[in-house]
């Protein structure tokens, strides 16, 4: 049987980690190189950061995940801003 396409497995990642609640980011670039898939990109908190790594072995399991993403905090605003 031959393997699955790189791109496929890339696609079902993205799509994993856009949609999985725990994740819930769209902006996590995909690489697959060899038997590695390097996450790519920012998250907001230090909690997705670690289940991305947990979504993309689910999905793919035959490939070893390098988590390269950073954590980048969210803050509300401290004033509302008025409009005219």
């Amino acid at each position: 049987m031959d393997a699955e396409p790189k791109q496929y497995v890339i696609e079902r990642v993205r799509d994993a980690l856009a949609h999985d609640p725990r994740v819930a980011e769209r902006d996590v670039h995909v690489r697959v190189l060899g038997p590695r898939l390097y996450l790519q990109g920012s998250v907001t908190t230090p909690e997705r950061r670690d289940a991305a790594t947990t979504v993309a072995r689910e999905v793919a399991a035959d490939y070893q995940v390098v988590n390269e993403l950073s954590v980048v905090g969210y803050t509300e605003p401290a004033d509302e801003e008025h409009l005219a």
